[in-house]
């Protein structure tokens, strides 16, 4: 791993930041998605799968800094542990499901990002 050194924004990076700080809720730049898994699913082994995917690649460790500074940059950390949520709602209708997630990613979407902290 290489060690935290803040990097120079793009343009398109300096944008994208300025949008997104100056109106988050907007939700400029983000995207949700959602999968259906079918069958049995390891969720031990799909949690550490995205680990992986979060020490393999730098992007999903990169915070970025605005406030206070000559100019805004961006950090990579050696080392991120991403958020995992896990819930189990075998028990509920597929009505009741579909209500949920909903609700689930408009919190989601409302709750934003923290740019500033990786992942």
């Amino acid at each position: 791993m290489t060690e935290e050194r803040p990097l120079r924004l793009t343009p398109v990076q300096q944008g994208m930041l300025f949008e997104y700080v100056r109106s988050p809720a907007e939700g400029r730049y983000v995207a949700q998605m959602k999968w259906r898994l079918d069958g049995v699913v390891d969720a031990h082994a799909l949690r550490h799968a995205w680990q992986d995917v979060v020490r393999t690649h730098e992007v999903f460790r990169t915070g970025f800094s605005w406030l206070d500074v000559d100019a805004p940059s961006q950090t990579v950390v050696p080392d991120a542990t991403c958020e995992w949520i896990e819930q189990d709602w075998r028990s509920l209708s597929a009505g009741d499901c579909v209500a949920r997630l909903d609700t689930y990613l408009g919190l989601d979407r409302r709750r934003g990002f923290d740019l500033s902290a990786p992942p």
